[in-house]
């Protein structure tokens, strides 16, 4: 098997493949006898159809699936051992016969590449890239703070009822103002006043006293919504228009309130252990804002490289491909493409193929690796940030890691979590570069500038 390369152009070229019948027929033959081991045909046993019923009956498919597979490997070890700069993927030329597979004879088959172009555009002193470092507000790292003290708060019995209370009682249905012979006595019900729909019924519990009994509608309280009536009055979910107007009392027995932690040494031994460093308002505040800071960066990364990219193709100017090749790779990628789809995408396929060869080179000429380490070690920082979305900042590192290896066993967030970890790395690269305008700016800048809105 033999690969000859001619270049049509300096961006493209076509390589020619030749399959011999000595290299394709052993192929063949193995694949037809694990097909006949595989396949049951009609009045045979599994396995033990004759082969000349397999072969005539397979052979032609076969024959094309190996000759293809053995074309395509030496194509692409052809590309890979000489280094081609290869843009997209190899395409068949049009117009040769590719089934004509009738005989035992050798094959030739023609493939059309693009090749890259050299490219001399460099980054140095003189680019000026704006790098935004996000801040977190006072107020975000007060919110954090009332989060966690919330988190760590505890529940305590009130006299008197607010929105957001637990309140405990006995539930009884009434008729005629009495309590009705055969309804329903719930006498450990409990309700929220702020779940409550209805302002005036709202209105009735909100200032209450424990022992106050509340003489109410349920189905007009929550505005006859079917899930909430059935778990409240504990019926079924047909029977709950039954109860549209029919009046209930609660008597009050209990009202619990969910009150936050106190700024206190309690709480600071709570969030983060006796051995913390976290001993006052001060240390907590600066800590909330590096565990902000912590989650922005990347942000902040991934923006610089948004203006590299910028930089590099404003660099770069107008840049010439093989521009027929890489349209027939588009419509292959996706044969739904019509024309008209195709060349309103191709001016931004080609900035994608000119950053991305801009980068690689950057990345080439520093060795740049990433290591399952520094994987995990990213997932890490992914999995604190979303815990602390619940204002869980003190999670301890062995269910960090715990959760961390299990985003990372996710083929896809793999995927992105590496993708990011190139970036970081090709941003700290450029940053060493080019001049940066460094600026700190709110998590709401920040978005406004993502935006374009600046």
């Amino acid at each position: 098997m033999a690969v000859t390369m001619n270049n049509t152009s300096a961006l493209a070229a076509k390589l020619v493949v030749s399959v011999t019948k000595a290299e394709y027929q052993p192929e063949v033959e193995k694949a037809l006898k694990n097909v006949r081991k595989n396949v049951e045909e009609k009045g045979f046993r599994k396995g033990q159809a004759p082969m000349s019923m397999i072969v005539k009956k397979y052979g032609m498919a076969v024959k094309l699936d190996e000759i293809n597979r053995l074309a395509g490997r030496q194509i692409y070890d052809y590309i890979n051992d000489n280094k081609l700069r290869v843009l997209g993927e190899p395409l068949p030329v049009e117009g040769q016969n590719v089934a004509d597979l009738e005989g035992d004879k050798d094959f030739e088959f023609t493939f059309e590449v693009a090749l890259a172009p050299e490219l001399d555009i460099k980054l140095t002193k003189e680019d000026k890239i704006p790098y935004l470092k996000i801040e977190a507000t006072d107020e975000m790292v007060s919110a954090h703070i009332e989060q966690m003290l919330a988190q760590h708060g505890s529940r305590q019995d009130v006299d008197t009822v607010e929105d957001n209370d637990l309140v405990r009682g006995i539930l009884t249905e009434l008729a005629d103002g009495q309590p009705k012979e055969g309804g329903i006595v719930n006498e450990n019900a409990m309700l929220l006043p702020l779940y409550i729909k209805n302002e005036e019924v709202r209105a009735q519990f909100v200032g209450a006293a424990k022992n106050a009994v509340i003489v109410f509608e349920p189905f007009k309280a929550y505005e006859g919504n079917g899930a909430e009536l059935v778990s409240f009055l504990n019926v079924e979910k047909d029977a709950v228009p039954t109860y549209e107007g029919v009046q209930f009392s609660f008597q009050i027995e209990s009202i619990s309130r969910h009150v936050p932690a106190e700024l206190n040494e309690a709480f600071f031994t709570a969030a983060f252990g006796e051995e913390g460093e976290v001993k006052d308002e001060a240390t907590l505040r600066e800590q909330v804002k590096n565990g902000f800071r912590e989650q922005f960066d990347p942000e902040s990364d991934y923006m610089f490289v948004v203006d590299t990219r910028k930089a590099i193709l404003a660099k770069a100017g107008k840049v010439e491909l093989a521009e027929d090749i890489l349209k027939r790779w588009l419509k292959s990628s996706n044969d739904k493409l019509s024309e008209e789809q195709i060349n309103t995408e191709y001016p931004a396929m080609v900035e994608d193929l000119v950053y991305q060869l801009v980068k690689d080179g950057i990345m080439a000429e520093n060795n740049v690796q990433v290591t399952p380490e520094e994987e995990l070690a990213f997932a890490t920082i992914v999995a604190k940030s979303q815990f602390a979305q619940y204002g869980m900042s003190s999670v301890p590192d062995e269910m960090l890691e715990g959760y961390a290896k299990q985003l990372i066993s996710r083929e896809e967030t793999a995927r992105n979590i590496r993708a990011r970890l190139y970036d970081n790395k090709f941003a700290q690269i450029v940053k060493g570069m080019v001049t940066v305008e460094e600026r700190n700016v709110s998590p709401e800048e920040f978005g406004k500038y993502a935006r374009g809105e600046e």
